[in-house]
């Protein structure tokens, strides 16, 4: 699992009063995990159930490591996932309801400047969907959430709050080729490697606002879905075949 110390980092809160600024030191961790095992992950169906939508995905990569993370269904062709997820990836399959899904083509901006998103293209027809909000930025930071993925390939559920939203830069480099930076909520909730990927829900969890897409101590940081949304139609970023 890579660690990355970050020195300073900017966060804007919001508050009934306004905007404030203040720097914080987080440590950088990011929440994929290394499969020791060529088991597909399995499932655990909780009382509160997104598994009809939210699925385990385990990737091969070109350094000859394998990780596992999350994704989430948006339509019948398109699911999300973080984009340090696809990032040298040869081959992909997610586990879902219907059985092993191949993923066909990624697509993520793999440049020095990067939102952690990435839209991933198979066959999903059949299961369920997610809906995606429309402006995450209005949504309400002292308002509860829902953090969903497969942590070490097992189904979870995190009930959360969302502290603020962050402006980050993040210099250091991650896999020796890019940097982080954009607008990402901060929420109190538990992350586990694994994590990367899945969806962050509104309170009711009606709607997806957030990627997960890494984690300090006690916080969870949370790409807008709406990144993803725009990475669609973003004709600039090429798909890529696996």
């Amino acid at each position: 699992m890579k660690k990355v110390i970050i020195s300073v980092v900017a966060l804007i809160s919001l508050t009934a009063a306004g905007i404030y600024i203040q720097t914080a030191v987080i440590r950088y961790v990011v929440a994929t995990t290394p499969t020791t095992t060529s088991q597909p992950p399995q499932a655990v169906v909780t009382k509160t159930d997104y598994s009809d939508r939210v699925f385990p995905i385990e990737v091969s990569r070109d350094d000859g490591k394998r990780i596992q993370g999350t994704a989430f269904t948006i339509n019948d062709h398109y699911a999300f996932t973080a984009g340090h997820i696809c990032d040298g990836a040869l081959s992909m399959t997610m586990y879902t309801a219907k059985g092993e899904v191949p993923i066909k083509a990624v697509k993520n901006r793999e440049t020095d400047v990067k939102i952690d998103v990435c839209v991933i293209k198979g066959d999903f027809a059949g299961l369920a969907k997610n809906r995606i909000a429309v402006n995450v930025m209005q949504f309400d930071p002292t308002k509860k959430a829902v953090i969903v993925g497969y942590p070490r390939g097992r189904y979870r559920v995190t009930f959360t709050t969302i502290k603020g939203f962050s402006l980050e830069t993040l210099p250091q480099e991650y896999a020796g080729s890019y940097t982080l930076q954009g607008v990402v909520y901060i929420t109190d909730g538990q992350c586990i490697p694994g994590n990367s990927g899945g969806p962050l829900y509104n309170e009711d969890g009606g709607l997806v606002i957030g990627i997960t897409s890494f984690f300090g101590p006690g916080e969870c940081f949370f790409f807008p879905v709406t990144e993803a949304v725009r990475l669609v139609g973003d004709k600039d970023v090429r798909w890529r075949a696996l």
